[in-house]
């Protein structure tokens, strides 16, 4: 982050130099800009980002159908980086990536204000960004030890930001002095205390893309699962480091905006573009691993990791101590989230083994075989079962009978239904 130190007597300074210089106009001085360069990285930027965070919200949403805690604050990440990104469209129209000298007097004005705007809103996106990362990985990884150092991260996160917030908005007294330049009589901090304050926030905001980056690895590494099956995983997690890559570039190019004092206005244009890179870049790498449910990238992923399922790792992960693992939850696998609760079968264990030691494909392809074959093992038996049935209810019948006292009686019948031979 950069914050902006007392500018009243910038541009001074440089037409100072240019009359030093013994140079009446602005003719020799340079005249490139970053403005389009600027403007189209944060256009892509724009358009990468709200693409990538809407096709994960609507695969959370439609297929997956668990809309969780984490994809609300990628939405609330979401429009704080446009607004932020929009802010550096809107500066790009007034001085940003344009030589201090070539800057009119009336933009520099509307330079500042909303300049103060976005050192100000910096660090909320920031800690929008990173809490939507967190939530996600509490979400996707029950461990409770990995839980408790999310919320301690977030919680640090959240006193850190309001911190560096109030250091920011009160940098001057008054404090319109941050944004108004014609307030001569005002009391900003010096350059080297911002220049400090500089630094300290660019370390502590890349150490914590560095603790969040490995916060999942040992929760991956105790899965049970082959080792480059895991690997891949870890790397499929691991693309925040490019968040992190782009975190330390950014804390170079603040630092340098920051100690310019002659043409700030391009300067500063390098490190506006490394804080969209970074909040943009953070919000797709987290939001990557929900894309795995799309079609268009079932067989991206499948060429890459082997794993030729319909299904994404959009459920939770567990493990124990032992590295067993499961996936459950709403993005598991159909099989996988079947297998346990198959009814009992001669069939039984042969599944099981071969849920453990054959790939997706060939193991829903086997277990369907299995279970047709069973199916219409039943169908043709159930005549012959009709049929045992029915036998065994005639048997049943007989022993009843025999075990019944079926001997003549040996009391005359009152009325003799059948005369005899004799009588006759």
């Amino acid at each position: 982050m950069y914050i902006s130190p007392d500018y009243s007597g910038y541009r001074l300074e440089a037409r100072q130099q240019q009359t030093a210089s013994n140079i009446t106009d602005t003719d020799g001085l340079p005249k490139d800009d970053m403005i389009v360069l600027t403007r189209s990285v944060l256009a892509v930027l724009l358009v990468l980002s709200t693409t990538v965070c809407g096709a994960r919200l609507y695969v959370r949403y439609f297929i997956v159908k668990s809309f969780g805690i984490d994809d609300v604050m990628v939405i609330v990440a979401l429009i704080l980086c446009v607004g932020f990104a929009v802010l550096g469209l809107c500066i790009s129209h007034v001085g940003v990536g344009v030589h201090l000298w070539n800057v009119p007097p009336e933009d520099l004005v509307v330079y500042f204000k909303i300049y103060y705007a976005a050192i100000c809103s910096y660090v909320y996106v920031a800690l929008a960004v990173k809490t939507s990362l967190l939530v996600f990985l509490m979400r996707v990884f029950p461990g409770a030890m990995l839980h408790k150092c999310a919320k301690c991260i977030i919680i640090f996160l959240c006193v850190f930001t309001v911190g560096t917030e109030f250091a920011t908005t009160f940098s001057c007294n008054p404090v319109q002095a941050g944004w108004d330049k014609s307030i001569v009589d005002a009391n900003c901090w010096s350059i080297d205390v911002l220049y400090n304050i500089v630094v300290f926030q660019g370390i502590v905001m890349s150490l914590s893309d560095v603790v969040i980056l490995l916060l999942p690895m040992w929760d991956l590494w105790k899965l049970k699962l082959p080792t480059r099956k895991r690997l891949q995983l870890m790397i499929m997690f691991g693309l925040g480091m490019l968040a992190t890559i782009v975190s330390i570039i950014r804390l170079s190019t603040a630092v340098a905006s920051t100690k310019d004092t002659s043409d700030f206005t391009y300067t500063s244009a390098r490190a506006l573009l490394m804080m969209n890179v970074e909040f943009h870049v953070g919000l797709i790498t987290g939001s990557l691993p929900s894309l795995r449910l799309l079609p268009g990238f079932r067989v991206l992923f499948a060429s890459w990791t082997g794993d030729h399922s319909t299904k994404g790792y959009s459920g939770r992960i567990s493990g124990n101590g032992d590295g067993s693992a499961m996936r459950n939850g709403a993005g598991s696998r159909a099989n996988d989230m079947k297998l346990g609760r198959m009814p009992k079968s001669p069939y039984g264990d042969i599944i099981s083994v071969l849920a453990l030691h054959t790939s997706n494909r060939l193991r829903s392809i086997i277990i369907y075989c299995i279970i047709i074959r069973t199916l219409w093992a039943r169908s043709l038996l159930s005549p012959y079962r009709a049929l045992n049935t029915k036998r065994a209810g005639e048997r049943r019948e007989q022993d009843r009978f025999k075990s019944t006292d079926h001997r003549p009686s040996l009391v005359p019948h009152p009325f003799p239904t059948q005369l005899s031979s004799c009588d006759m």
